[in-house]
């Protein structure tokens, strides 16, 4: 994944779970249940199946052996649950009594993990999750008929190591909430003991909470809705407020004022997005930077990359290392490289560096701050090196580049938003291309995908399980193919 106000846009937030579902209907007025929990689905959920034909939920709903799934339960558990929802895929139930625990339960770490959205994995000990979820993908892929030939060692977040969140804010009545929305729930839980974000983000939330946010709430007694972005850089946080509404002259002096005070010096940058335009800079301490490790083999040890207002980034810095190192190692050696879905090039770029470099890559995606910004760090980092660089705007979904234009390349990296790769990948798997590395955040997408690949006869060499978003049930992956 690469840098780009665009590209973030494909790619939703935590924060955003739960925003834009329909209003399903309620089963909270049916008696608790008693139900031992078979397993865990693919979103971490217990699952359990009501078999008892005669039971209200089941005259409710007109349907047999309905399948329940219960958050925060676990494997064997027995307990009494309460019907809440019903869903398409089954019946969402809340717990209200668990009579026999599992021996892999534990207390949680934060106060507010039964309502807060970020994470759903609190209750479950973490070498039970890790197994489970490693586990999940393996059974995944080779359900879909890809199998690796090798799985390499996985990356695993640790708490506190993320860098960017998403957060929705709100003022009513002049009373201010910010924070990750609930699952399945417009509800804001504030960040109370967050033990997944990154202490300077913690930071960061604190001082938007107290003192930015606030100026916002006692305008007018005007309500408002927005999110907040906050990226962690090596120098500060870039943040962005996201508002449905223009700021008053009176609530922007106010904000300038309060940002650009002396005791702020950890926003570097502020910038207001409204109703999904583009960043408008409001205040900057600093230009924002951070360095790229560069892998082990490159001849610069880092690169210094300055991110545009509310780029994408990866989650976790050392995820985006160890993923920038399988791509380097995967194509060294290759003559031409083209990079689809670049992004700012944090995974392709490093290869300009390799001995011997390709003689020419090649980066393209839709966001034009991305690919901007890209171009920038080529003309301060490389202007001499020996090989014809190339980034370009351009929206594969649309206007994909074709099997002429793929044609000179022996190496390539694909790193699609969630949905997949869309039009590009039939194209990308009847070129012929020797060398492929695609990297994926969902794995739905990504077998999709792959299929295409295995199907033009190309075989998966190596995967890794990349888990960035620490005690959620998604997953990310980086796989080598060969023709």
């Amino acid at each position: 994944m690469g840098t780009g106000n665009d590209r973030s846009r494909h790619r939703r937030h935590q924060s955003g779970k739960g925003k834009g579902r329909s209003v399903t209907p309620s089963l909270s007025h049916l008696p608790p249940l008693q139900v031992t929990i078979d397993r865990l689905g693919a979103r971490g959920d217990g699952l359990a199946v009501i078999i008892d034909e005669a039971s209200e939920v089941n005259d409710q709903t007109d349907a047999r052996d309905q399948r329940l799934f219960v958050p925060n339960a676990l494997p064997g558990e027995r307990m009494i649950v309460q019907p809440r929802r019903q869903w398409p895929h089954g019946i969402e139930a809340k717990i209200i009594e668990i009579q026999s625990p599992s021996p892999h339960r534990k207390a949680p770490d934060c106060g507010v993990s039964s309502t807060c959205g970020g994470c759903q994995f609190q209750h479950i000990e973490m070498g039970y999750y890790q197994d489970w979820k490693e586990q999940q993908v393996a059974d995944f892929l080779e359900m879909a008929g890809i199998i690796p030939q090798k799985w390499l060692p996985p990356f695993r977040a640790m708490p506190q190591s993320r860098r960017r969140a998403r957060l929705a804010w709100q003022t009513r009545k002049q009373k201010l909430a910010i924070g990750f929305r609930g699952r399945h729930s417009h509800d804001i839980s504030p960040l109370t003991g967050c033990v997944i974000l990154h202490p300077q983000i913690m930071q960061g939330y604190h001082l938007i909470r107290d003192e930015l946010l606030p100026l916002l709430a006692s305008h007018h007694g005007k309500d408002k809705t927005g999110e907040v972005e906050i990226n962690l850089c090596d120098n500060g946080l870039d943040v962005v407020l996201r508002l449905d509404a223009p700021l008053s002259r009176a609530e922007m002096t106010k904000l300038i004022a309060a940002t650009g005070s002396v005791g702020n010096p950890l926003i570097a940058r502020l910038s207001l997005v409204l109703n999904n335009g583009e960043p408008e800079l409001v205040f900057q301490h600093d230009t924002p930077v951070m360095a790229w490790p560069m892998p082990d083999g490159a001849s610069r040890d880092h690169l210094t990359f300055a991110p545009p207002a509310g780029g994408f980034m990866q989650s976790v810095a050392e995820a985006e290392t160890i993923m920038r190192q399988d791509c380097f190692n995967a194509l060294k050696g290759s003559n031409k490289v083209v990079d689809l879905f670049s992004g700012a090039g944090s995974l392709g770029l490093a290869l300009a560096f390799a001995s011997p470099a390709p003689k020419q890559i090649a980066a393209y995606d839709i966001s034009a701050s991305a690919i901007s910004a890209l171009q920038a760090m080529i003309r301060s980092a490389a202007p001499d090196l020996p090989l014809h660089l190339i980034a370009k705007a351009r929206n594969l979904f649309s206007d994909p580049l074709s099997l002429s234009e793929l044609k000179p390349f022996d190496g390539a990296i694909i790193d699609p938003p969630r949905s997949g790769a869309g039009r590009q990948m039939p194209l990308l798997a009847a070129s012929g291309i020797k060398r492929l590395v695609m990297v994926s955040c969902d794995m739905k997408s990504f077998a999709r995908d792959a299929e295409m690949l295995i199907s033009a006869g190309y075989q998966c060499r190596w995967a890794r399980h990349i888990d960035q978003f620490l005690l959620t049930s998604h997953s990310e992956l980086v796989a080598y193919f060969e023709k």
